[in-house]
């Protein structure tokens, strides 16, 4: 591949994307970007089939070249080796505008071709400090996808901005912020007092699969303005020497709407357990019900040392901080005596005044053992924990769980030509990070089968249907013969 501008000059540091039409597959893979060197090229070694070509302006052309922007595209069928041009033949302008239609500069604009969303993340064009950026292109009869970001500041507000433009010659598309929805963010430290350690990631699940992120600070109560549609936030903590990400937040926003959320403020912790292989969750939430997915200390690691004795002998101590890095959801892999005791020291640092943790008592006790339900579904008896380990952030999610298993179940039937409705099935959810599977079973951590999945339907593959599939194969020979399209 050779990049040009449209004088034809090479454009160094172009972000290049290779995507099958034949196989639905990406080089470089996922969210990577190909770079072109100092002669504008880059090489590519492909399977014979039809691709399509993307490249961008990367970010050094955007450096040199402030509201102005490169997006090409090109298809070829590629059986031998060849020599592509990407060179802009037309430009187009994007035009940002705020609530009352002031020019609003952007820090970065990103576009993806609207056809191929959710199959290619997208591309960085460039920058705009007017407001408005010329964007030069080759694209014919496709409308492109082009999400408008803004930071935040202590003096402004962040922008997600997406609208489906035309790339016609000399054309003035208009994205404004009017009619958008407005979220409130804001952090706070133990003493009540606002923070500047917290930022937000964002990922937009109707545009793309996968796990792009856009990362902004919240400068102690920041104000976004989002096109409607659905979200997936994360809050981070990052003070000094330590990290603490929290559980995802889904949103759904409504034009014209507006929400809150806060973080932050005075901690709790909670040790849970399930008995069988003593089964262990660190439950960290902060003052307003969100959820710690992870953290680490200076160190990078985390002290949670465990101790058991049973009478008068020690018979279990280690830093369970050391395994499975970050998470805190820890199976021990042992069942212990009903009256075997503990000990647990656990430094948790500055979040939420929490500091350094200790606790002892009876290991199984019935304030901190797992309390269960069994319910039925339509296809399944699923036997699970109560209402309180699938509440985030003031989401309860026991029923996204429920209704995506229903789904993928139903899918998977149709897929493979069978009516698996109706045959009897049990779901157990216990407290692991992830979902496990075997051959006449199929299990979930509430870490994993709580996920937002009902407004980023990427999550399911993992969650979900991995698991499934896993069971399939091991079960019926009859179905792993009929299941190669499938794959």
């Amino acid at each position: 591949m050779f990049v040009t501008d449209e004088a034809g000059n090479p454009i160094k540091g172009a972000l290049i994307k290779a995507f099958s039409l034949d196989w639905g597959v990406m080089y470089p893979h996922f969210e990577e970007w190909g770079v072109t060197d100092k002669e504008g090229k880059y090489n590519f070694m492909l399977p014979t089939g039809n691709w399509v070509f993307i490249a961008s302006s990367g970010w050094d052309y955007a450096a040199q070249n402030p509201n102005k922007g490169l997006f090409l595209q090109t298809t070829a069928y590629i059986d031998s080796d060849v020599f592509i041009t990407l060179k802009p033949s037309k430009s187009t302008s994007v035009e940002v505008i705020d609530e009352r239609g002031a020019p609003l500069p952007m820090d970065e604009i990103y576009v993806l071709v609207s056809k191929y969303v959710p199959a290619v993340p997208p591309a960085f064009v460039g920058r705009t400090t007017t407001g408005v950026l010329t964007l030069l292109t080759n694209i014919e009869d496709q409308n492109l996808t082009v999400i408008a970001i803004k930071r935040t500041s202590t003096n402004s507000d962040g922008y997600i901005l997406v609208k489906e433009v035309k790339p016609e010659d000399q054309m003035v598309n208009i994205i404004s912020s009017m009619n958008s929805s407005k979220l409130l963010v804001t952090a706070y430290e133990t003493d009540g007092s606002l923070s500047n350690y917290w930022d937000i990631e964002f990922r937009l699940p109707d545009l793309y699969l996968g796990n792009w992120v856009f990362l902004f600070p919240i400068t102690g109560r920041s104000l976004f303005h989002i096109t409607p549609m659905n979200v997936v936030v994360n809050a981070r903590y990052i003070p000094p020497g330590w990290y603490y990400y929290f559980e995802s937040i889904a949103l759904t926003l409504q034009a014209n709407s507006e929400y809150s959320y806060s973080f932050g403020g005075k901690g709790s912790f909670r040790m849970w357990i399930v008995k069988q292989d003593t089964q262990l969750w660190f439950d960290i939430r902060d003052e307003f019900g969100n959820v710690l997915a992870f953290y680490s200390d200076p160190t990078g690691g985390r002290n949670i040392t465990l101790r058991v004795f049973e009478g008068d002998s020690e018979v279990y101590r280690d830093n369970i901080g050391n395994y499975i890095p970050g998470t805190l959801f820890y199976g021990v892999g042992r069942t212990f005596t009903d009256s075997a005791r503990f000990e647990l020291y656990a430094d948790l640092g500055p979040l939420g005044g929490l500091g350094k943790v200790s606790m002892s008592g009876l290991l199984y006790d019935e304030s901190r053992l797992v309390k269960y339900r069994d319910m039925q579904s339509e296809d399944f008896a699923l036997h699970i924990p109560t209402e309180y380990f699938w509440n985030v952030s003031r989401q309860v999610r026991v029923q996204t769980f429920i209704d995506t298993l229903e789904a993928v179940y139903k899918s998977m039937g149709a897929c493979l030509g069978e009516r698996l409705q109706g045959k009897p099935h049990r779901v157990e959810v216990n407290l692991e990070w992830c979902g496990v599977a075997g051959t006449n079973f199929i299990g979930f951590g509430v870490g994993v089968a709580r996920w937002p999945v009902h407004v980023h339907h990427g999550w399911v593959g993992c969650s979900l249907a991995r698991a499934w599939a896993h069971v399939l194969f091991h079960t019926a020979t009859s179905i792993l013969r009929r299941m190669p399209a499938f794959l």
